[in-house]
């Protein structure tokens, strides 16, 4: 699962740090791109939960160290991974965002209830309710980020880029072509 991990990250980081996708001049975003940041930025922060837990939970593991480090870098990444294609296209505050903080919000009741020292059905139910519940609209708020990110693109692309038919008269006569607007 660690291997898997890593290879994983890396794609992602990769991918999305080539700076010759990058046009320099053009304020346009990729949908695409938008869209792939979104998946990749859902599946990396529970893939390093999970690999903190199976791996970095033995004493004797080579992951022993890094438990903690990887731990509050998946949660972090849950959280704020799957706005990332929301983020690229120039919009910081998004529904899925606000849903996964609310969530995370119930999810950590739901622990804290488990972590109590009085426990009873009641209390183990509850606790189990906020981890599954929060853990589930953790899930949905990236389902919203995801279908989110291609039309915060478009309209980025909107309001920042536009192209036009033109002509122009110069000395040798009317000239057709295309004439790209934006704001850089």
């Amino acid at each position: 699962m660690t291997k898997v991990v890593a290879v994983l990250t890396l794609l992602f980081v990769a991918h999305t740090a080539r700076a010759d996708d990058v046009p320099i001049a053009s304020a346009s975003r990729s949908e695409t791109e938008a869209t792939l940041l979104a998946v990749g930025g859902s599946l990396v922060g529970p893939a390093l939960i999970v690999t903190a837990l199976e791996e970095g939970n033995d004493y004797r593991g080579p992951l022993h160290q890094e438990f903690w480090p990887m731990m509050v870098a998946g949660s972090i990444t849950t959280i704020f991974g799957p706005s990332l294609g929301n983020f690229y296209a120039g919009k910081v505050l998004s529904a899925g965002l606000g849903v996964r903080l609310a969530a995370t919000a119930v999810l950590g009741i739901g622990a804290s209830v488990l972590a109590g020292e009085t426990f009873s059905v009641n209390t183990i139910g509850i606790g189990f309710v906020g981890l599954i519940g929060g853990a589930t609209v953790i899930a949905l708020g990236d389902v919203l980020d995801i279908r989110e990110a291609p039309r915060a693109a478009a309209d980025f692309n909107r309001r920042h880029l536009s192209i036009a038919p033109m002509v122009a008269r110069t000395a040798a006569g009317s000239q057709t072509g295309i004439q790209i607007v934006g704001s850089f």
